[in-house]
């Protein structure tokens, strides 16, 4: 279900457009510009990303209820926003491309749910540990040119999983590593 109300672009003027689209992204964009939507997200969260690890250091980044409510929770307004494509997804067979987006959007989640938890907040990742994983799975799709974004994937999904799941996610992250050369 979308949220209720428009993203709150006006609170993001705390984070600097300082992190460009890298290659890959770039690549994704020229190749499926009907997903567009992904690559803005992420670069909206990489700009993030680069405001906390400028501040990681100080422990009061992780204290800031103003960046939280304004700055950070905006951030995760827009990936919330995303469309889920769920009907597509659930009957038969999807676009490849459609699959790699669900499953940078679920590990987007998975990320933003553990820098939730690193600000004292509930995150539910609970609920999200295993749906990368089933996506997978369950709608195996060729990634290639875009082993990049699988690796990642991989790696954000990793960070939540239990220790029994996690022997899955390595044998699939060396995989993409031998993979890419």
């Amino acid at each position: 279900r979308p949220p209720f109300f428009p993203p709150p672009h006006h609170l993001l003027s705390q984070v600097e457009n300082k992190v460009p689209p890298g290659p890959v992204l770039q690549k994704w964009n020229a190749s499926f510009p009907e997903f567009s939507d992904i690559t803005t997200f992420l670069h909206y969260a990489a700009n993030l990303a680069s405001y906390i690890d400028e501040r990681a250091d100080s422990a009061e980044i992780w204290k800031d209820d103003i960046f939280v409510s304004r700055t950070f929770n905006a951030v995760v307004h827009q990936l919330l926003s995303l469309s889920r494509h769920a009907e597509v997804l659930d009957q038969g067979v999807p676009p490849p491309q459609l699959v790699v987006r669900e499953a940078i959007r679920r590990a987007c989640i998975i990320l933003f749910g553990l820098l939730r938890e690193k600000f004292s907040v509930e995150s539910g990742i609970a609920q999200h540990r295993i749906r990368v994983k089933e996506l997978l799975v369950q709608r195996p799709v060729d990634w290639s040119g875009f082993l990049e974004l699988r690796l990642w994937v991989l790696s954000i999904a990793s960070l939540a999983v239990e220790d029994d799941e996690a022997s899955w996610y390595i044998d699939q992250i060396k995989g993409t590593i031998e993979e890419m050369g």
